[in-house]
């Protein structure tokens, strides 16, 4: 090596670090952070999922009619054989009954800061997909409920 060279320390073997047992204990707890991350915000937006997948089911239905769909005249359980009917209900008990995964997500991704966050979102997702299931638009939720 030249005189005027500086030696490259990340080179030589004494400066190669090498992963201890700590740490290879972590990486299921880095993998287990890193998915609830990602489900955890799909799943506390479930309600409002399952109200943009009920205007679709009602947009789907009118296009196959050739009318709007209206409650009381076309009934949703007879439209492809009640199988988005059948998705919407499933939709609904989920939406209502995913708050302990949300919970688990939360406090596995940040313990206390991640709880509060997934159920502070879980919540205003509620709270607005309750309001445009009441508010009713198009009558589009008194049709789904026929």
């Amino acid at each position: 090596m030249p005189e005027h060279a500086t030696p490259n320390p990340y080179l030589a073997p004494e400066t190669i670090v090498k992963r201890s047992e700590e740490s290879a204990g972590s990486l299921p707890m880095a993998w287990a952070k890193s998915a609830a991350e990602h489900t955890g915000k799909f799943i506390w937006a479930m309600p409002l999922l399952n109200y943009l997948y009920v205007c679709f089911f009602w947009l789907l239905t009118s296009l196959l009619l050739g009318e709007w769909a209206r409650p009381g005249v076309h009934d949703p359980k007879d439209v492809l054989g009640g199988v988005p009917n059948l998705v919407h209900i499933v939709l609904m008990v989920l939406s209502l009954g995913i708050l302990p995964v949300v919970l688990v997500c939360g406090f596995v991704k940040n313990r206390l800061r991640g709880l509060l966050d997934y159920l502070i979102g879980f919540l205003s997702c509620l709270v607005v997909s309750v309001g445009l299931f009441r508010i009713d638009l198009w009558q589009i939720t008194s049709w789904i409920s026929d």
